[in-house]
């Protein structure tokens, strides 16, 4: 009888195992379908989507739902379209925004529930697949770049798995417009005729009367660009910038402000990197721990 009960208990453990497939297998198998064969490229799972180019997030949410577990959210009207919703059987969250009627960024990533870092291959496959080793590391994060297309794919390798595309601006371009002297001293009622077609932003003002946006972050980094206009007396006074970048970009940003506007003063004794430019309009920049911020204007905090 102790054998007969022992078999039955090794046959209740097999159906059960076959009832719940291996979250962890799964998770690899719906990573393996982000990516394509070209580097920094969304793959299969986005339906087609891809940054930078038009999409209809609906015909993807029409696709997946069926998939998606109680936890989503689905925004599909607006000036910033959302899609974000957990995918049942990985318990993955897949992630899909659009500004400006472009897609602006496809993520997928696991949720804090199932934290247990990426699949152990899955660095490997991607390298394999796009035949390159990252463009750049900063801790826990790899980048690769799609020069042409202007898209960066972001791996996280931390506690929290997370793959993300998205799109970028070259410094060249991002350093045009986040340092643009015309914007210091204009009036606070005409900023939204110039930040509209420079930035294709859409502003907030807070209660302290500053004007708010976000644009596409700068080179090797991660995540998008804050911008925040100061005003007083009804004029601009100052606008910041502030994005994530690795050292390589902030290198190459220091050469390209010190080729423009010579040497700058360095700020020492201070918990961050601080450099400034005090001829003409004053120019501030701030580094620490990859957060970069350039402020245009009157330095108007320590």
């Amino acid at each position: 009888m102790r054998g007969v009960h022992r078999v039955s208990m090794l046959m209740m453990l097999a159906l059960t195992s076959c009832r719940k497939p291996d979250v962890h297998a799964e998770q690899a198998k719906t990573f393996r379908r982000a990516w394509s064969a070209q580097p920094a490229s969304s793959g299969p799972l986005f339906n087609g989507l891809t940054v930078g180019g038009p999409g209809d997030m609906s015909a993807l949410y029409d696709k997946l739902h069926g998939q998606f577990s109680k936890e989503y959210e689905w925004t599909s009207t607006g000036d910033n379209p959302k899609l974000r919703a957990m995918l049942a059987a990985s318990r993955l969250v897949i992630n899909v925004e659009s500004r400006n009627g472009k897609i602006s960024e496809l993520g997928l990533w696991t949720n804090h529930e199932h934290d247990v870092g990426c699949p152990a291959d899955l660095e490997p496959e991607i390298r394999r697949a796009w035949n390159s080793a990252p463009h750049a590391t900063s801790r826990d994060l790899q980048i690769w770049l799609d020069p042409a297309h202007q898209v960066r794919a972001l791996l996280n390798v931390g506690a929290q798995c997370r793959l993300t595309f998205e799109g970028y601006q070259p410094e060249d371009t991002w350093l045009e417009k986040v340092t643009r002297i015309d914007l210091v001293g204009s009036p606070a009622s005409q900023i939204e005729s110039q930040i509209a077609p420079m930035f294709g932003a859409t502003m907030v003002r807070d209660p302290a009367g500053r004007f708010l946006w976000n644009d596409l972050g700068c080179g090797l980094g991660g995540g998008s660009t804050s911008i925040t206009a100061r005003t007083a007396n009804d004029r601009i006074v100052s606008v910041t910038a502030a994005t994530f970048v690795a050292d390589a970009t902030f290198q190459v940003v220091l050469a390209k402000l010190a080729a423009s506007y010579g040497q700058p003063i360095e700020v020492t004794g201070l918990s961050m990197r601080r450099l400034e430019w005090t001829n003409g309009t004053p120019l501030r920049v701030d580094h620490r721990n990859g957060q970069l911020e350039v402020t245009r204007g009157v330095f108007s905090e320590p």
